[in-house]
């Protein structure tokens, strides 16, 4: 008792706070308890690297849609007329194939020969929208810069060669004769490197729809919608697809690339200032790229698969 005399007695109102403090941490704690085993319960969903990166999976809903979205408005910063010129190409070359079929079929029998109409067309905008963006100005070429660190080093597994490939196809122009980005200019050898790029590409689009196309038609062709004669007098899937490759890949590379110069030097000239007049520009150049050209495939087709010589002779 002696040695409890120094020391001064507790108060009884810190005592009781002391006692709440503790009855209101531990009530804290059992509220948050079943919180936290709801917490450990949920199963941990593991983060894809592409989302990871902050990128778009295409394989989720919706994905290659964004990617769509994402090419369209990067072509749209560099060309706020690109989806114009999509427009008028597409228009414009499906009236010419709409028109070639009933010149071609007849319009009695175009009612009942309609799938192979339906799946020319269908290729042919297919094919359009291909060969327009391709050689369409793009504003993320323009802005080029360094490439991020992941991307870097899988370059650098991939080796210098694969590394240097990337780095010239990145360099060179979306066409031949477009113009440079502010400040910047494109050498002559960037140039003809972009023409042969622009070529290989086109003759790839040709292979792939053009076999895609003849496929679908040796199908209908099977399932009787060409008026009972079959498949039997068609030309196969291969020929028409390399006919295709080398037709878009030779002839139409170069005419599509001129077509773009022209609508560039309208847009620099002083019929920029008159939208109507470069709509008129773009709509007669394409207009006649596209006659001509459909003329020329059908020459092609009818002297290589058909046998049938040149139109002129």
């Amino acid at each position: 008792m002696r040695a409890l005399r120094g020391v001064a007695p507790v108060p009884p109102s810190r005592c009781i706070s002391k006692r709440g403090r503790g009855l209101s941490a531990a009530r804290k704690e059992s509220q948050s308890a079943p919180e936290a085993l709801k917490l450990r319960e949920e199963p941990v969903r593991p983060t894809p690297e592409g989302e990871r990166r902050g990128e778009t999976s295409t394989s989720q809903p919706g994905g290659l849609l964004q990617l769509c979205r994402s090419f369209v408005d990067d072509r749209l910063a560099a060309d706020p007329r690109f989806l114009l010129k999509l427009g008028i190409e597409t228009g414009l070359d499906s009236a010419c194939t709409f028109a070639a079929e009933v010149s071609s079929r007849g319009a009695a029998a175009l009612g009942s020969q309609l799938p192979f109409v339906l799946d020319d067309l269908v290729t042919t905008v297919l094919l359009d929208c291909a060969i327009v963006s391709a050689i369409a100005p793009s504003a993320s070429k323009a802005a080029h810069s360094e490439e991020h660190a992941e991307e870097a080093a899988s370059e650098a597994r991939l080796g210098h060669l694969a590394r240097w490939l990337r780095e010239v196809l990145a360099s060179l122009p979306n066409s031949c004769f477009e113009a440079p980005p502010a400040g910047g200019h494109y050498t002559p050898q960037q140039r003809c490197l972009a023409a042969l790029a622009t070529a290989v590409q086109y003759a790839l689009f040709g292979l792939a729809c053009g076999g895609a196309g003849q496929a679908v038609t040796d199908a209908l062709a099977s399932a009787g919608f060409a008026g009972g004669t079959g498949a039997a007098g068609l030309p196969g899937v291969w020929p028409v697809a390399l006919l295709w490759a080398r037709y878009m890949g030779g002839n139409a590379s170069v005419r599509y690339q001129l077509v773009s110069a022209l609508e560039g030097l309208a847009e620099r000239s002083q019929l920029a200032a008159t939208p109507a007049a470069l709509t008129a520009v773009s709509a007669a150049a394409r207009l006649g790229n596209n006659v001509y050209g459909a003329a020329l495939f059908v020459e092609m087709f009818n002297r290589d698969l058909l046998g049938q010589g040149s139109l002129e002779g």
